[in-house]
């Protein structure tokens, strides 16, 4: 069944509508960044997990087609992920619905409203100045927006505006049919007959009602409460509709709540400050074993069911879906999460593939397309890197190089088992390349504070793993083109042949070290870091950094891909010390800056991951950053992407945008 929303306003009282401005002010995102990333037509950003600063309202029309709004914008989830809308650019949304025929409505400020459908979003604004704060849908297909006015959408298409009783700017809304109908305006409540809205006695309901939801006309449920915060007193409100009257069922300091959804009368769900709560048809309690910290501060702000028992969650930083009482969540972090959190990203030729990170969690991406949260083997806090052999085979690095008594081993993943590893080296693997399961090389460079400064290099030859060689200096990234042909960075450059590792020349006589270096299979590579970016072509070296001069301010390198069409992408630690890390694109010899809409903010910081998999016409750049966050830009070859045929789409071709 299509789900029914209806979003978390924000209370009016004085400490809550100061935690909100104080929220947008620290926002990594706003309008014109979201906006920014229609410069790159051909780049389509999806957020594979994590990533998510802001989401208030989420709607569901089947289990591969949801919507959600919020500060980030507007998000679609396909059934395995979730794309930021850019194309047009996504309103700064306060709730979304969907209506019988599986179209999304969402609503935001100024009075936009925007049309959802086949993953693509048309934003209008309607004709008279509004505030918009939810919308709902009828089962005939009426849609109903609300906020400082009321207004419904026919089946044809047409905008009216809807007189009601006076009263302060509409903070829930639900609409069972088109002839009963429930709205509330703070603390009072209105009812909808098929003609009039008209103001009903409710009892005493302290602070605002901000959702409202049932399963009949004499079965409805109304929720909300005062939002706590900075020692105002938290309240927690639930009353119950049985056809006749209005009655208090929950009235406490259990924290405001948000949104409350019925799938039958012993069923229902609600959310707000203090978490998830479920009834039974008897008695409402908090529900346990979900897979997300819950901040007393923020709370949980939407709800929405699905086809097949669904329901859908949407956090200030996460969406969640529980289906069978699995959970799959995106966003929402640990509590264990700090500084050295960066994910680490493996995709294995089959699709397949792991991300994990140092005290970040151990996802793995199933043949749904779905990153997972793997039940975490021990020792999973501290992987430094992580390689995938095929879709059930992986080498993972431990770093505990902090303990007196470390040892240097790995960790390897196959046929569903994890297996500890000692290896001969004396630190820790900082990065491995697989060639085939039975040819895998790695590196260890020196990392503790007292150790030679020197470099294990080891070999798998499939049964055990062998000390090769260990050069003088660190070195810390490599890439074996194969068993006979590879370069390594660090302090320097070096080159593997036959004979040995052997130092490369570099032209410029470059001073700083190198912290990336790829290859393709042609021999075309680039190194780089904070000494410079070069190019190898033909056999030599080419000093490109000045082609950094394309990016605004000072920018270094941090890692580099080169991708299937010959072009680089890399994260760049833009402004020097203390500057911000960005995703760039190097095409023509010029950079540019990839806009990544709701995780811009998040991305880098010095050690990001970045993979790519696909051809030179359609490849996928996914990168593995902070906030357990993974993204994945698809970039589309050609100029710009044929325009979406709209003509579907246009309910508002009559009313100019302001």
């Amino acid at each position: 069944m299509p789900g029914r929303r209806h979003r978390r306003h924000q209370t009016i009282v004085v400490a809550a509508a100061a935690a909100l401005l104080c929220a947008r002010a620290l926002a990594p995102t706003s309008r014109s960044a979201v906006a920014e990333a229609q410069s790159a037509p051909n780049d389509v950003v999806t957020v594979e997990r994590g990533g998510f600063y802001a989401v208030d309202a989420v709607a569901a029309a089947a289990s591969d087609d949801v919507w959600a709004v919020g500060h980030d914008g507007i998000d679609h989830f396909d059934g395995a992920s979730w794309r930021l809308i850019t194309d047009p650019p996504g309103l700064v949304g306060s709730d979304v619905a969907v209506d019988p025929d599986g179209t999304g409505w969402a609503v935001g400020m100024g009075g936009d409203v925007a049309m959802l459908r086949d993953g693509r979003a048309i934003v209008g604004t309607l004709p008279w100045p509004a505030q918009l704060a939810t919308v709902a849908a009828t089962p005939t297909g009426r849609v109903w927006v609300a906020g400082d006015i009321i207004a419904v959408r026919d089946t044809a298409g047409s905008w009216q505006l809807v007189d009601r009783p006076a009263g302060g700017a509409v903070t829930a809304l639900w609409m069972h049919t088109d002839q009963e109908g429930w709205a509330a305006a703070g603390a009072q409540l209105m009812h909808w007959d098929g003609t009039t809205w008209s103001t009903l006695a409710t009892p005493m309901f302290r602070g605002d009602i901000l959702g409202i939801h049932g399963t009949a006309a004499n079965d409805v449920w109304a929720v909300g409460g005062i939002y706590g915060f900075l020692g105002w007193p938290s309240v927690r409100t639930m009353i119950h509709f049985d056809g006749r009257a209005w009655s208090t069922v929950i009235d406490d300091g259990g924290g405001s709540m948000s949104d409350v959804v019925l799938r039958a009368s012993d069923d229902g769900w609600a959310v707000g400050q203090g978490g998830l709560m479920h009834y039974d048809g008897t008695a409402w309690s908090w529900s346990a074993g979900t897979p997300f910290n819950v901040s007393a501060r923020s709370g949980l702000h939407g709800l929405s069911l699905a086809d097949g028992g669904r329901l859908w969650i949407a956090g200030p930083g996460m969406l969640a879906e529980r289906f069978r009482d699995t959970w799959d969540r995106w966003g929402g972090l640990r509590t264990t999460v700090v500084g050295g959190d960066e994910l680490h990203l493996a995709l294995a030729p089959g699709g397949g593939g792991w991300a994990a990170g140092r005290e970040g969690p151990v996802v793995r991406r199933g043949p749904d397309g779905r990153w997972r949260a793997e039940a975490e083997p021990k020792d999973a806090d501290l992987f430094q890197a992580i390689a995938a052999v095929s879709d059930d085979e992986c080498w993972a690095a431990i770093d505990d190089s902090y303990k007196p008594a470390s040892r240097s081993r790995v960790m390897h993943f196959r046929r569903g088992t994890w297996t500890t590893v000692d290896i001969p080296a004396t630190e820790p693997i900082e990065e491995f390349a697989v060639l085939a399961a039975d040819d895998v090389w790695a590196i260890a460079p020196p990392r503790r504070r007292d150790a030679a400064r020197q470099t294990d290099f080891l070999h798998f030859d499939g049964t055990t793993w062998q000390h090769v060689a260990t050069i003088p200096g660190a070195f810390y990234f490599f890439d074996m083109l194969s068993d006979q042909d590879g370069w390594a960075v660090g302090d320097a450059v070096l080159r593997f042949d036959p004979t040995g590792w052997h130092s490369a020349h570099l032209p410029g006589a470059p001073t700083g070290s190198f912290s990336s270096v790829d290859f393709d299979a042609g021999g075309h590579g680039w190194i780089a870091g904070s000494a410079g970016a070069f190019e190898f072509v033909g056999g030599q070296w080419f000093n490109r950094t000045t082609s950094l001069e394309s990016l605004r301010d000072r920018t270094a390198l941090w890692s580099l891909r080169l991708a299937p069409d010959g072009s680089v992408w890399g994260d760049a630690s833009i402004g020097g010390a203390g500057g911000t890390s960005k995703l760039v694109h190097r095409v023509s010899g010029t950079w540019h800056v990839v806009p990544l809409g709701p995780i811009d903010g998040i991305f880098g910081n010095g050690n990001s991951n970045i993979v790519i998999t696909g051809t030179a016409d359609r490849y996928d750049v996914w990168i593995g950053t902070h906030l357990e966050t993974i993204a994945r830009v698809t970039h589309m070859g050609g100029t710009v992407r044929a325009p979406a045929d709209r003509l579907a789409f246009l309910p508002f071709a009559a009313v100019p945008r302001r």
